[in-house]
Protein backbone atom coordinates (compact mmCIF):
# COMPACT_ATOMS: atom_id res chain seq x y z
CA UNK A 1 0.00 0.00 0.00
CA UNK A 2 1.43 3.32 -0.98
CA UNK A 3 0.38 6.83 0.10
CA UNK A 4 -0.66 10.06 -2.29
CA UNK A 5 3.15 10.79 -2.94
CA UNK A 6 3.95 7.08 -4.13
CA UNK A 7 5.64 6.01 -0.78
CA UNK A 8 4.90 3.49 1.42
CA UNK A 9 2.14 4.38 4.08
CA UNK A 10 2.53 4.30 7.66
CA UNK A 11 0.48 1.29 8.17
CA UNK A 12 2.80 -0.50 5.64
CA UNK A 13 5.56 0.73 7.92
CA UNK A 14 4.59 -0.51 11.26
CA UNK A 15 3.47 -4.10 9.98
CA UNK A 16 7.35 -4.46 8.55
CA UNK A 17 8.84 -2.89 11.68
CA UNK A 18 6.58 -5.22 13.51
CA UNK A 19 7.48 -8.42 11.84
CA UNK A 20 11.29 -7.38 12.08
CA UNK A 21 10.88 -6.89 16.25
CA UNK A 22 9.67 -10.38 15.91
CA UNK A 23 11.63 -12.13 14.01
CA UNK A 24 14.51 -10.78 16.41
CA UNK A 25 12.61 -11.77 19.40
CA UNK A 26 12.51 -15.09 17.66
CA UNK A 27 16.00 -15.40 16.73
CA UNK A 28 17.42 -14.50 20.18
CA UNK A 29 14.40 -16.60 21.94
CA UNK A 30 16.21 -19.62 20.24
CA UNK A 31 19.81 -19.03 20.11
CA UNK A 32 19.39 -20.55 24.32
CA UNK A 33 17.20 -22.90 23.57
CA UNK A 34 19.91 -24.28 20.70
CA UNK A 35 22.30 -24.20 23.06
CA UNK A 36 20.77 -25.89 25.93
CA UNK A 37 20.18 -28.78 23.41
CA UNK A 38 23.69 -28.54 22.98
CA UNK A 39 24.95 -28.58 26.03
CA UNK A 40 23.23 -31.63 26.85
CA UNK A 41 24.14 -33.79 24.24
CA UNK A 42 28.21 -32.78 25.01
CA UNK A 43 27.42 -33.86 28.19
CA UNK A 44 25.50 -36.97 27.82
CA UNK A 45 28.59 -38.17 25.57
CA UNK A 46 31.17 -36.88 27.90
CA UNK A 47 29.55 -38.62 31.01
CA UNK A 48 27.68 -41.39 29.66
CA UNK A 49 29.98 -43.95 31.27
CA UNK A 50 29.36 -42.25 34.86
CA UNK A 51 25.17 -41.33 34.60
CA UNK A 52 23.02 -43.76 36.80
CA UNK A 53 19.61 -44.76 34.73
CA UNK A 54 18.04 -41.92 36.87
CA UNK A 55 19.85 -39.57 35.74
CA UNK A 56 19.63 -40.59 32.29
CA UNK A 57 15.38 -40.30 32.80
CA UNK A 58 16.09 -36.66 34.07
CA UNK A 59 18.55 -35.50 31.22
CA UNK A 60 15.46 -37.33 28.58
CA UNK A 61 13.10 -35.10 30.17
CA UNK A 62 15.32 -32.00 29.77
CA UNK A 63 15.42 -32.50 26.19
CA UNK A 64 11.84 -32.96 25.46
CA UNK A 65 10.92 -30.03 27.44
CA UNK A 66 13.99 -27.98 25.27
CA UNK A 67 12.05 -29.57 22.32
CA UNK A 68 9.01 -28.61 23.65
CA UNK A 69 10.01 -25.26 24.17
CA UNK A 70 11.48 -24.84 20.54
CA UNK A 71 8.39 -26.34 18.91
CA UNK A 72 6.44 -23.46 20.62
CA UNK A 73 8.44 -20.66 19.54
CA UNK A 74 8.61 -21.73 16.36
CA UNK A 75 4.90 -21.92 16.44
CA UNK A 76 4.66 -18.00 18.34
CA UNK A 77 6.96 -16.92 15.60
CA UNK A 78 5.14 -18.25 12.71
CA UNK A 79 1.44 -16.95 13.99
CA UNK A 80 3.66 -13.72 14.43
CA UNK A 81 4.52 -14.05 10.23
CA UNK A 82 0.95 -14.44 10.18
CA UNK A 83 -0.32 -10.99 11.11
CA UNK A 84 2.62 -8.92 9.96
CA UNK A 85 5.08 -10.46 7.77
CA UNK A 86 4.89 -8.65 4.38
CA UNK A 87 2.61 -10.75 2.00
CA UNK A 88 4.34 -11.61 -1.70
CA UNK A 89 1.20 -12.50 -3.87
CA UNK A 90 1.18 -14.87 -6.79
CA UNK A 91 -0.90 -17.10 -8.58
CA UNK A 92 -1.30 -20.54 -6.78
CA UNK A 93 -2.44 -23.71 -7.83
CA UNK A 94 -4.25 -25.06 -4.37
CA UNK A 95 -4.76 -28.39 -5.22
CA UNK A 96 -0.82 -28.96 -5.87
CA UNK A 97 0.10 -27.55 -2.42
CA UNK A 98 -2.83 -29.72 -0.44
CA UNK A 99 -2.01 -32.71 -2.14
CA UNK A 100 1.86 -31.88 -1.22
CA UNK A 101 0.98 -31.53 2.02
CA UNK A 102 -1.61 -34.37 2.76
CA UNK A 103 2.00 -36.31 1.68
CA UNK A 104 4.03 -34.73 3.88
CA UNK A 105 1.96 -35.74 6.50
CA UNK A 106 1.77 -39.29 5.56
CA UNK A 107 -2.01 -39.77 5.65
CA UNK A 108 -1.88 -43.36 4.31
CA UNK A 109 -5.50 -43.87 4.85
CA UNK A 110 -6.50 -40.86 3.11
CA UNK A 111 -8.74 -41.38 -0.37
CA UNK A 112 -8.00 -37.22 -1.77
CA UNK A 113 -10.06 -36.05 -4.58
CA UNK A 114 -9.45 -33.40 -6.88
CA UNK A 115 -9.97 -30.92 -9.25
CA UNK A 116 -6.94 -30.84 -11.99
CA UNK A 117 -6.04 -27.20 -11.00
CA UNK A 118 -7.51 -24.66 -8.57
CA UNK A 119 -5.67 -21.29 -8.93
CA UNK A 120 -5.80 -18.80 -6.49
CA UNK A 121 -3.63 -15.34 -5.75
CA UNK A 122 -1.83 -15.86 -2.49
CA UNK A 123 1.72 -16.21 -1.15
CA UNK A 124 3.08 -19.73 -1.71
CA UNK A 125 4.56 -19.87 1.75
CA UNK A 126 1.54 -18.81 3.60
CA UNK A 127 -0.80 -20.65 1.20
CA UNK A 128 1.35 -24.11 2.65
CA UNK A 129 1.25 -22.85 6.11
CA UNK A 130 -2.62 -22.05 6.36
CA UNK A 131 -3.11 -25.92 4.32
CA UNK A 132 -0.55 -26.95 7.03
CA UNK A 133 -2.07 -25.66 10.17
CA UNK A 134 -6.01 -26.55 8.74
CA UNK A 135 -5.37 -30.26 8.29
CA UNK A 136 -3.83 -30.18 11.77
CA UNK A 137 -6.80 -28.14 13.55
CA UNK A 138 -9.89 -30.03 11.54
CA UNK A 139 -11.02 -32.88 14.02
CA UNK A 140 -10.26 -35.57 11.40
CA UNK A 141 -10.45 -38.68 12.00
CA UNK A 142 -7.84 -40.49 10.13
CA UNK A 143 -7.01 -43.90 11.90
CA UNK A 144 -4.89 -47.04 10.43
CA UNK A 145 -7.59 -49.28 10.71
CA UNK A 146 -10.31 -47.30 8.75
CA UNK A 147 -10.71 -45.31 5.49
CA UNK A 148 -11.05 -41.85 5.43
CA UNK A 149 -11.64 -39.33 2.68
CA UNK A 150 -10.96 -35.60 1.82
CA UNK A 151 -12.54 -34.31 -1.40
CA UNK A 152 -11.63 -30.67 -3.23
CA UNK A 153 -13.44 -29.28 -5.42
CA UNK A 154 -14.68 -25.42 -6.60
CA UNK A 155 -18.46 -24.45 -6.84
CA UNK A 156 -19.91 -20.99 -7.10
CA UNK A 157 -22.25 -19.38 -4.25
CA UNK A 158 -25.57 -17.44 -5.01
CA UNK A 159 -23.58 -14.06 -5.69
CA UNK A 160 -21.55 -16.16 -8.45
CA UNK A 161 -18.66 -15.95 -6.23
CA UNK A 162 -15.75 -18.56 -6.62
CA UNK A 163 -14.95 -20.79 -3.45
CA UNK A 164 -13.29 -23.81 -2.72
CA UNK A 165 -14.91 -26.66 -1.02
CA UNK A 166 -13.25 -29.34 1.19
CA UNK A 167 -15.28 -32.15 2.17
CA UNK A 168 -13.86 -34.21 4.96
CA UNK A 169 -14.81 -37.91 6.44
CA UNK A 170 -15.33 -38.95 8.77
CA UNK A 171 -15.35 -36.42 11.12
CA UNK A 172 -16.32 -36.76 14.44
CA UNK A 173 -17.48 -33.63 15.78
CA UNK A 174 -21.37 -33.08 15.65
CA UNK A 175 -22.94 -29.08 14.98
CA UNK A 176 -25.79 -27.99 13.49
CA UNK A 177 -25.32 -24.36 12.63
CA UNK A 178 -22.37 -22.92 10.36
CA UNK A 179 -19.00 -22.82 12.04
CA UNK A 180 -15.98 -19.98 11.99
CA UNK A 181 -12.65 -21.19 12.33
CA UNK A 182 -12.16 -19.79 15.65
CA UNK A 183 -15.22 -22.15 16.64
CA UNK A 184 -13.33 -24.75 16.19
CA UNK A 185 -11.66 -24.59 19.46
CA UNK A 186 -14.23 -25.38 21.58
CA UNK A 187 -13.58 -28.76 19.92
CA UNK A 188 -9.99 -29.17 20.48
CA UNK A 189 -8.11 -29.67 23.68
CA UNK A 190 -7.41 -26.13 24.30
CA UNK A 191 -3.51 -26.56 24.25
CA UNK A 192 -1.66 -23.11 23.20
CA UNK A 193 -0.68 -24.76 19.69
CA UNK A 194 -3.77 -26.09 18.66
CA UNK A 195 -5.18 -22.22 19.45
CA UNK A 196 -2.08 -20.91 17.86
CA UNK A 197 -3.31 -23.05 14.28
CA UNK A 198 -6.66 -21.93 14.57
CA UNK A 199 -5.86 -18.17 14.78
CA UNK A 200 -2.55 -17.95 12.54
CA UNK A 201 -5.48 -19.52 9.61
CA UNK A 202 -7.98 -17.04 10.67
CA UNK A 203 -5.59 -14.44 10.19
CA UNK A 204 -3.96 -15.54 6.38
CA UNK A 205 -7.13 -15.85 5.35
CA UNK A 206 -8.50 -12.11 6.81
CA UNK A 207 -4.85 -10.62 4.99
CA UNK A 208 -5.96 -12.60 1.72
CA UNK A 209 -9.50 -11.82 1.77
CA UNK A 210 -10.84 -14.96 1.92
CA UNK A 211 -13.75 -16.07 4.47
CA UNK A 212 -13.96 -19.45 5.87
CA UNK A 213 -16.53 -21.02 7.55
CA UNK A 214 -17.31 -25.01 8.24
CA UNK A 215 -20.79 -26.71 7.95
CA UNK A 216 -21.87 -30.46 7.93
CA UNK A 217 -22.14 -32.09 4.78
CA UNK A 218 -24.79 -35.79 5.80
CA UNK A 219 -23.98 -37.38 9.35
CA UNK A 220 -20.31 -37.44 8.88
CA UNK A 221 -18.69 -35.26 6.60
CA UNK A 222 -17.24 -31.93 7.65
CA UNK A 223 -17.22 -29.34 4.74
CA UNK A 224 -15.27 -26.60 4.59
CA UNK A 225 -15.56 -23.85 2.79
CA UNK A 226 -13.27 -20.64 1.52
CA UNK A 227 -15.05 -17.91 -0.09
CA UNK A 228 -12.41 -16.57 -2.28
Amino acid sequence: MTNEDGGVSSSEQSMKARYELSRRIAHDTMAPIRQIAQLIEIFKAEHADSLDEDAQVILGMVQDKTRQLSEMTQAVRAYSDAMCKPLALQEANFAAALSTEIESLQFETVLFKRENSISVTADPQFLRQFIQRLLRSIPFDVAKEQSAELVLSVCHDEASAAHIRLDFSPCSIDFSEKLQLSELAQYKSGDLFELLCLHECSEICLRHGWALYMEKNGDDVLRVNICL
